[in-house]
This record gives structure tokens, sequence and C-alpha cells, in this order.
């Protein structure tokens, strides 16, 4: 390297410009930085809330697959069996359809006929009627968690201040199939008794949780474009844009990694809080996985986003190892391409008119999100665009720097 090449410290153009910058911007990007950092998981819980937790449509397309996990089954299985014993003597029909001295037969019936009731619910539970039924209960439970949440319709059924799901309609399609294999016992249970409903979680918490979530769901927009438009004007103030998006990026991503925990932690906390006899923790577990997998997944995917622009960014900067590294591709891709072609002038208009080509991208961003409701998966597209985009114009304005000697 010499003294004149301008990936070098001295020679930087954006290390000059931050030595002479007056304090205050360097203040300004600083909190404009921390606050688009602190707004990102808010914004991905807020999109989140409204796609999941108040779609109802959405909801039973994530808790269908559900209904074939082995824990759910069991669980349910387990239920139904022992509504169907609890409501219905078995034992005494047994008693009074045997002979008296057949009557030490009645313990062992008993139990078989509780195996054949389990295996038979099971069964059940791995036909597609049941996927049907599935649909239809976490439909209606779903519709009233939502008008609990939004003040809307009537409130959630609730029993002893718990939310419940109300599994009564596979019972009642268990019966049918015993009395279709001979097992006539459980006609006679009562009107009424048919009712197995699996515990959701505190009624109290869910109402306490309704300001929240309307809350969130009044800036499932605003947030998103809060995260950008901060980043934004941090970048159009900030003396030294590369390293401000490299910090930009480090934070974004440590804020969705603190997401992460939390979610971690809260599911510890919900399943020391819903587990019980009726609902085993593995099928709670199962239940919180598959409700949070969207929410978990948009998290590590942003937080990749965060990582990729910090690691670029940090590549487009005069260090040593970066010089390095972007010189080689540099090099490369020129030697594609002849002298004085159309790369030279792509990267030269695009150097000339980079503030331009920064604010337009974002600004298109915003514009999209602002003239659409974008899904979870809409905003992450966006945003992984915005940060590609950003990027290669960065990229474009160092390539039209002269290449660093290697001799």
């Amino acid at each position: 390297m010499t003294a004149n090449d301008p990936d070098t410290k001295p020679a930087d153009p954006e290390s000059r410009s931050a030595a002479k910058a007056p304090r205050w911007r360097r203040i300004v990007t600083a909190v404009l930085i921390v606050l688009s950092c602190v707004l990102a998981p808010l914004s991905a819980i807020a999109i989140w809330t409204r796609n999941q937790v108040l779609n109802t449509d959405r909801y039973v397309r994530t808790v269908t697959p559900l209904a074939s996990n082995p824990a759910i089954q069991n669980a349910v299985a387990i239920n139904v069996t022992n509504t169907l014993f609890d409501n219905v003597d078995v034992g005494k029909s047994i008693t009074d359809s045997l002979p008296k001295q057949a009557g030490f037969l009645e313990g062992p019936i008993n139990t078989a006929t509780r195996q054949f009731v389990m295996s038979t619910t099971l069964r059940f539970l791995q036909t597609s009627q049941f996927q049907q039924l599935w649909k239809g209960i976490n439909r209606r439970a779903h519709a009233q968690v939502v008008n609990a949440l939004t003040g809307q319709g009537k409130a959630v059924t609730t029993q002893n201040g718990k939310i419940y799901l109300d599994l009564s309609e596979v019972v009642l399609a268990v019966k049918t199939r015993l009395a279709e294999a001979g097992v006539g016992v459980f006609q006679k249970l009562p009107v009424g008794k048919a009712s197995v409903k699996v515990e959701l979680g505190s009624a109290s918490g869910l109402q306490s949780a309704r300001k929240v979530v309307h809350l969130l769901d009044q800036l499932r927009i605003v947030l998103p474009v809060l995260v950008l438009l901060f980043l934004a004007v941090g970048l159009v103030i900030s003396p030294n844009r590369r390293r401000t998006l490299v910090r930009w990026g480090l934070g974004f991503a440590v804020a969705l990694v603190v997401l992460l925990v939390l979610l971690i932690l809260a599911r510890s906390i919900y399943l020391n809080a819903v587990s019980s006899n009726t609902f085993p923790r593995d099928a709670a577990q199962a239940a919180y996985d598959i409700l949070f997998h969207y929410l978990k997944l948009g998290v590590r995917i942003l937080a990749g986003v965060g990582l990729l622009v910090a690691a670029i960014a940090y590549l487009a900067g005069p260090g040593r190892g970066a010089v390095a590294i972007r010189a080689f591709f540099v090099r490369m891709f020129r030697g594609a391409t002849a002298e004085g072609g159309a790369l030279e002038k792509v990267t030269a208009f695009v150097a000339r008119w980079r503030v331009g080509f920064r604010i337009g991208g974002v600004a298109l961003a915003l514009l999209i999100i602002l003239a659409s409701s974008p899904s979870a998966t809409s905003v992450l597209v966006i945003l992984i665009v915005l940060a590609v985009y950003l990027l290669l114009v960065e990229w474009f304005i160092r390539a039209a720097r002269p290449v660093p000697s290697s001799t």
C-alpha cells in the first residue's frame, strides 16, 4: 500500500469527516442507532401478533400439525379415556353382565376395556376425521381468544380462572366408534358429561394482555418503519457511515438474540404453569414450540441479516484484512470485464450519486411497507433486499476507487 491509497486510514474520507464532525452528530447518530436496534424485537413481536395471534386462519394453519403430534395425541387420548370412565360406571356394567361366580373377572375385564378404549381413541386420532375436528375446535377457540384480546364479541368461556380447549366432539366421535366395535357401555354417558377441556392458560393473564396486544396491533406498521427510518437518518448524519452500519448490524443482531433468550425463558415459565396430568409437559412443549415457531424463525433470520450487514460493512472499510479481501474480488471481477467497459461506468456513476442511491433505497422500502399490509415474511424479504441493496451500493463505491497494489 502507498500513502495515497484511498483505502488506508489516513486518507479514508469518512475518517477525515468523522474527525472534523461536531460532537452532536456523533451523539444523535448513536441515539438513533440504539433506538433502531431496540425497536427491532418489538417490531418482530408486533408483526407476529397481528399475523399469528390475531389472525384465525393463520393460527389454524399453524396448529394443524399438532393433530399429528404423538404427544398431543397421547394427551387427548388420556383425557378422552378418563372422561369416559369417570362418567360411566364400567365396573358395575361388567358385574351386572357376569354370573355371580365370575365376579372375579370384573377387574381384568375393566382393565382390558380401558386399554381397548385407549387404543381405539389413538387410532381415531390418526384419522383425517380428527384432523378436521381439530381444525374446527381450534378455529372456534381462537376466535374466542381474539374476542377476549380485542374486546369484541363474547369473552372466552373459562372455568376456575383457566382457559380451556373444548374437545367434547372428540369424545362423542370415539363413543360412536366404540359402539360400532361392540362396546356399547359408553352409550350410557350422561348428557353434558362428554366434556373434555385441555387447559390453555390463565384467563386473568389473557385479559391483562388485552391492552398490550391492542397496542402492538396498532404499531405493527409504525415500528418497522421507525426501525428503518432511524437507521436511514442515522446514516445520513453520521460522520462515519460505514462504522455506523457495522454498529447497527451488531446491535440489531444482539437485540434479536436477547428476544430469543426471553422466549426460551418464557417457554420454561409456561411449561411450569400449564403442565398437569390432563396436559402433560411434552404436549405443552409441542404446543408452545409450534405456536412460536414463526416468531423464532423470523427473529433468527433478522439476526442473521444484522450480522451480514455488519460483516460486509466491515469488509468495505479501511482495515488491512478488509482491504485485502476487497481487492481480491475487485480484481477478479474487473478481470472479467474490459477496462473502460460497462462496469467502470456503472461503478463511477453509483459512486458519484451514492447519497441518492442510499436514501432512495431506504425510502423505497418504507413506501412498500406503508403501501401494503405486509406479513412477517414480506417484511423479512423487504429488509433482506434492502440490506443487500445497500451493501451492493457500498461495493460499487469501493470498486470505483483505485485498487491497492499488492506490491
